[in-house]
């Protein structure tokens, strides 16, 4: 038995781990309070060769103006451009939408509450190829 398979084995359940407290969170986005805000900026960036949706929108909440600029948490990006612009796309300048935000930290916000739905088949593909990993190490040994 090889002690990286320990190791594998470990970090595989360490992100499931994480994910699930992410995910948790990012579920209780679902009851903050909703706004109307509207959105100022819309785009498309590039960091580090990975293609980001850029928008930024602002919302008044209890009589204060914020600005925000997450569209989901736990967003899934890619390294092709795509999905960005689809989801850059569905929040022109000038639009009207619904923020929620954070009611005990209003500099919280987020447009789509609850999580990037891509974020589960990308953790389960990770940590199921670390646990494979972690269970071939075990075989051979």
């Amino acid at each position: 038995m090889h002690s990286y398979s320990w190791l594998l084995l470990v970090l595989g359940l360490t992100v499931l781990a994480v994910a699930s407290l992410l995910w948790s969170r990012a579920q209780k986005q679902r009851v903050w309070s909703a706004v109307t805000g509207q959105i100022t900026q819309s785009g498309v960036s590039m960091s580090g060769g990975d293609f980001l949706p850029k928008v930024t929108y602002e919302y008044i909440f209890n009589g204060r103006t914020y600005q925000g600029d997450r569209i989901v948490s736990l967003l899934i990006f890619y390294n092709w451009e795509g999905p960005s612009r689809r989801r850059a796309a569905r929040y022109p300048a000038g639009q009207a939408v619904t923020v929620y935000v954070d009611p005990e930290y209003p500099i919280s916000s987020v447009l789509e509450p609850g999580g990037d739905r891509a974020f589960w088949p990308f953790i389960l593909v990770v940590s199921g190829a670390i646990l494979g990993l972690a269970l071939l190490g075990f075989r051979s040994g």
